[in-house]
């Protein structure tokens, strides 16, 4: 159980590790382990989004380098590869991996699934997590023992963790400038509508979802662009927003005045849908939707930080 372990690879093993020591040592105090683990494959059929008379969900954005461990009383998005767990049994490193293997049971669920496909997504409820992940990719590491103190109740641990898989825009054929057409921007809203229209669920579902840079990283998505998107999702849902930046400085100053400017307006989802299925463009998106609604903001220009 000794702490910075190695590289990321030996960073998960140890966590897997400790998960099995953790478990051994509640057998022999008596534990029948007979809490419940379950997993819901969830899909949605595409809706007409610009139609949407919906208001705006409220949004709250994290500390920047917050994780959402912190979060376990909300409904929490894993940036999922389209195989649920993505590399965490090989080399992958980063948000899905380290949730999983911070989290073993969650890795079951690979077992369950088969490819997910665009309207797809996976609810995973009642895992426990065991680990603390230190690190992130290369740097990776088992950071010690984490007691995890979310309510079992009716036999089930509170953890309500949904799987969205994000395009991979640094491999798609027309390049990352593909993300911004109206195809792609609704392959994306049907994706998280998906995960996160789950009212049909029997479980007490969080009104709340976790959320951070989904699809961005590795995956090339645009920052601002994948926000907006996660918002009418959200917004759609009924289900208030929690963003967590991690790093990205432009996002944890620009969201909350873009949110607070398109509330005072009354923006619908139906309007903020129509801007990003007929309006937007490859570029900087938050000054976009400052100049098409007229938000009057004064914005910073936007850099490079990094994002997961």
């Amino acid at each position: 159980s000794r702490p910075w372990v190695g590289n990321s690879t030996t960073g998960k093993l140890v966590m897997l590790l400790h998960y099995f020591e953790a478990m051994r040592q509640r057998v022999q105090q008596g534990d029948r382990l007979a809490t419940t683990v379950s997993w819901h494959r969830l899909s949605a059929r595409p809706i007409e989004w610009t139609a949407s008379q919906q208001p705006l969900a409220q949004v709250t954005v994290a500390d920047l380098g917050a994780t959402m461990d912190g979060a376990k009383e909300a409904l929490r998005v894993d940036f999922a590869s389209k195989f649920l767990g993505g590399g965490v049994l090989g080399s992958g490193a980063v948000q899905e991996e380290i949730m999983f293997a911070a989290s073993p049971e969650l890795i079951v669920g690979r077992l369950l699934n088969t490819m997910l496909h665009a309207h797809e997504a996976v609810l995973m409820m009642g895992t426990e997590q065991f680990s603390i992940p230190k690190g992130y990719s290369g740097s990776l590491a088992y950071g010690g023992p984490y007691r995890d103190t979310t309510v079992v109740k009716g036999g089930m641990r509170q953890s309500y963790i949904v799987a969205l898989d994000a395009v991979d825009y640094t491999r798609h054929p027309q390049g990352k400038d593909a993300q911004f057409t109206p195809l792609e921007v609704r392959r994306e809203l049907t994706k998280a509508w998906a995960g996160l229209n789950v009212s049909h669920v029997e479980h007490p579902v969080p009104r709340e979802v976790a959320t951070g840079n989904w699809g961005c990283g590795v995956f090339g998505g645009d920052v601002a662009l994948k926000s907006m998107i996660q918002l009418v999702a959200c917004s759609e849902s009924g289900r208030a927003m929690r963003y967590f930046p991690w790093s990205d400085r432009r996002v944890k100053a620009h969201l909350p005045l873009i949110i607070g400017a398109l509330h005072s307006q009354r923006v619908t989802v139906g309007q903020l849908a129509s801007f990003l299925l007929q309006n937007v463009q490859p570029g900087d998106v938050y000054q976009q939707l400052n100049n098409h609604f007229g938000l009057n903001l004064d914005l910073l220009p936007p850099s490079l930080p990094a994002s997961r």
